[in-house]
């Protein structure tokens, strides 16, 4: 631990007029999003060198099928798989058919899948 803490504050040392650190509030592992842990380096920063900012989220997060803009059963366009049908929508998710490609799980919050009327 004090060598990932001196390693933490070396790179720090090194930046030159201003740094920049960030967090993020939430990471998708393995399809599921959940809550991150922040660095306790950052804790141990003197807090009136520091400026510290929050930003809203701006990924769309579709935690579960009810907030999904998609329905099961519906027709859906995918930039390189093409047209298929959603089979299902667990949490993040949409599971498609596609006739070429067959079945495929894809992440809502990057698939970039849009309605087909």
């Amino acid at each position: 631990m004090e060598e990932e803490r001196r390693l933490c504050f070396v790179g720090i040392t090194r930046a030159q007029q201003r740094l920049i650190l960030s967090t993020a509030a939430r990471r998708t592992i393995r399809g599921l999003s959940g809550p991150t842990i922040i660095s306790q380096f950052l804790a141990e920063l003197p807090k009136e060198h520091l400026e510290i900012v929050k930003q809203a989220q701006t990924t769309m997060d579709y935690a579960d099928a009810q907030h999904s803009p998609f329905r099961i059963g519906q027709s859906v366009k995918h930039p390189t798989l093409g047209i298929g049908k959603i089979v299902d929508l667990p949490p993040s998710r949409a599971v498609v058919d596609f006739p070429v490609s067959g079945r495929k799980t894809l992440l809502l919050e990057y698939a970039r899948l849009q309605p087909v009327s």
